[in-house]
């Protein structure tokens, strides 16, 4: 029950986070801080991070990490559009 909580809240903030960035980046066509090669390796090690949630076996964190990988994938078309639209 406590690992169903704490995976829903970090889900939750996890979306406070990235909806605010995307809004920015539709609207105001910037990135801020943002590379597409910072973006990419966050990307490949949220995938990392899953798979060692896979090979744990740990159910919980194989859904955080799905839920990031596609969050950070959203993000990461994003930010890549932009730069190739400059």
């Amino acid at each position: 029950m406590l690992r169903s909580l704490l995976a829903a809240a970090a889900i939750t903030i996890s979306l406070g986070m990235y909806l605010p960035l995307w809004q920015r980046i539709c609207s105001r066509k910037t990135t801020g801080d943002f590379s597409k090669l910072t973006q990419l390796a966050i990307l490949i090690l949220q995938f990392l991070g899953l798979g060692i949630a896979l090979l744990e076996n740990a159910r919980f964190l194989t859904a955080y990490y799905t839920v990031q990988i596609i969050l950070v994938s959203i993000t990461t078309v994003l930010i890549w559009r932009y730069y190739n639209e400059r």
